[in-house]
């Protein structure tokens, strides 16, 4: 039996991957930003979610020997707006 991934699920765990991260990105500005309370354990709970959903695709990358994408950083980000 084969348990490689096929290009089809690499694809996506790709998409994933960078959605995320762009997530992660936007989730620290907004929580920056965010003078509400409530708000604020929303948008980290989100914000662990997608670090959690980065994690869990690296791995599998890892697993697969599979190059991990970069992703969105800070780098990609104007914070001081």
């Amino acid at each position: 039996m084969n348990n490689k991934l096929t290009a089809s699920e690499k694809g996506y765990l790709w998409t994933t991957f960078m959605v995320d991260s762009m997530a992660v990105c936007c989730l620290k500005y907004f929580l920056d930003k965010c003078e509400d309370n409530e708000i604020k354990d929303i948008i980290t709970f989100a914000l662990e979610l997608s670090i959690q959903h980065m994690d869990s695709v690296k791995e599998i990358f890892t697993k697969e020997n599979h190059p991990i994408p970069i992703g969105f950083t800070a780098v990609n980000f104007l914070r001081n707006i």
